[in-house]
């Protein structure tokens, strides 16, 4: 039930008890069935509350202000008169949210606080370039993040706790660029990832989502470096592993809003897919390789599926991720495999990776088929030209393979052209009227 649906409900259900066709007991059970009484269940859609929007990004735009105001003339300025000038605005976004507390204005005192969150990072990169403290840039990062914590807890602040994600993602960049790890700077992203559990927010979720591939994608590239598994493999595991943690959440978020969720991870699934349709991209499949990380994300992600709900796209993503998984594996075992002979197995990676590309081909034609299926099962017209649209990119694909091959080309557009018309004539006929 969604935000409109849920009004027109709560209205009538009023109606009826002035009317007298329920009692004021069976309206607030019905009230309560349907969970009408909880404000955060069916928020009002974001624009109906722009106005909080619109105020908080005029925060962000006068922070900015303020930074490039303070630039102006910055060298001619003594040391500390630069630092008076840097603290003023961050004490004073202090007490504007102190006094907004005492009057009881929540989202004034709300907004106020983001501010003073983005000044005191302002601060610190600011104080550091006053007394010339040389220090390695991305610690500013952490102990912003870490400052941040208090007022994000104490205030139940999902503002506070979406912008700890942002610095974080900024952070992790950081560790990317200088190949740093360092263990304490997660600290804060479980932080932010503990609020959003107890106070849902959709935006905190999609970038904590995010956040989190990044970090299993690190983890396993600085930690887990025994066995060194193609790329395809960790990223489909984890692609798998978000997908069912997003089933999970079904219970605090709106069924359609999770299923976009997930229809942003089915088409990077199969973006995976089409990509190793290449035969230079194939090659790269049987790397031998499994890691620590690639089980327990493979594991983590059996468990919800066994206990979670089991539609037909969660049957697809979960036997792509296992053959991305277990196709390592099998080039791990070739590689070592000893013959009769006592030789070992020479493992040819270019037949190997031609082969593998052909199968990749078939794999992604047999989604598409298997989308085509279901559409027309269901008449679902959006996954039944989905399917077709697969069978239509892949079709243009392999002709660049062949590019220089009049008859080649001439034959696929052929093809292509015919298997439009025949599946645009089937659907008009079965389900048009």
């Amino acid at each position: 039930m969604n935000y409109r649906e849920a009004t027109w409900l709560r209205d009538e259900i009023a109606a009826w008890q002035q009317e007298g066709i329920v009692t004021a007991d069976q309206a607030e059970t019905l009230r309560t069935r349907y969970k009408l009484s909880d404000s955060a269940t069916f928020a009002p859609p974001w624009w109906q509350r722009t106005s909080y929007m619109i105020r908080a990004v005029a925060i962000l735009c006068f922070s900015l202000g303020v930074f490039l105001l303070i630039s102006y003339n910055w060298a001619a300025l003594g040391r500390y008169v630069q630092m008076g000038i840097v603290l003023a605005p961050l004490l004073a976004s202090y007490y504007i949210e102190l006094h907004f507390l005492s009057k009881n204005k929540q989202d004034a005192a709300s907004l106020t606080l983001l501010l003073s969150g983005l000044l005191l990072g302002v601060n610190i990169y600011m104080q550091a370039q006053i007394f010339q403290i040389d220090a390695y840039w991305p610690d500013g990062l952490f102990w912003w993040m870490v400052a941040l914590l208090g007022p994000m807890f104490f205030f139940n602040s999902s503002l506070h706790a979406l912008l700890v994600q942002v610095i974080f993602s900024l952070w992790i960049y950081s560790q990317f660029e200088y190949d740093h790890f360092s263990a304490g700077g997660y600290l804060p992203f479980l932080a932010s990832a503990y609020l959003l559990y107890k106070r849902p927010n959709g935006l905190l979720l999609i970038v904590t989502l995010a956040n989190l591939m990044i970090v299993l994608l690190r983890i396993d590239e600085l930690i887990f470096t025994a066995y060194n598994p193609p790329y395809p493999a960790i990223l489909t595991a984890a692609l798998w592993f978000v997908f069912v943690v997003l089933s999970q959440l079904r219970h605090q978020y709106s069924d359609s809003f999770i299923q976009r969720l997930q229809l942003v991870i089915q088409f990077s699934m199969l973006a995976v897919v089409y990509v190793c349709t290449f035969k230079d991209v194939g090659r790269e499949l049987f790397t031998p390789g499994a890691t620590a990380m690639g089980w327990v994300l493979m594991a983590l992600g059996f468990a919800g599926y066994a206990y979670g709900p089991k539609p037909l796209w969660t049957h697809v993503m979960m036997a792509i991720a296992a053959l991305f998984w277990l196709l390592p594996i099998v080039g791990l075992v070739l590689q070592k495999m000893i013959l009769t002979d006592g030789s070992a197995y020479e493992f040819d990676e270019r037949a190997a990776g031609q082969i593998l590309a052909w199968c990749m081909n078939l794999v992604f034609i047999g989604i598409a088929l298997l989308r085509i299926g279901h559409g027309r099962q269901y008449r679902a017209k959006g996954e039944f030209l989905g399917g077709v649209s697969m069978i239509l990119v892949l079709m243009f694909t392999r002709y660049t393979d062949y590019f220089n091959d009049y008859i080649i080309g001439g034959l696929l557009f052929i093809a292509a052209s015919a298997f439009l018309f025949f599946i645009n004539q089937y659907w008009d006929k079965k389900y048009a009227q």
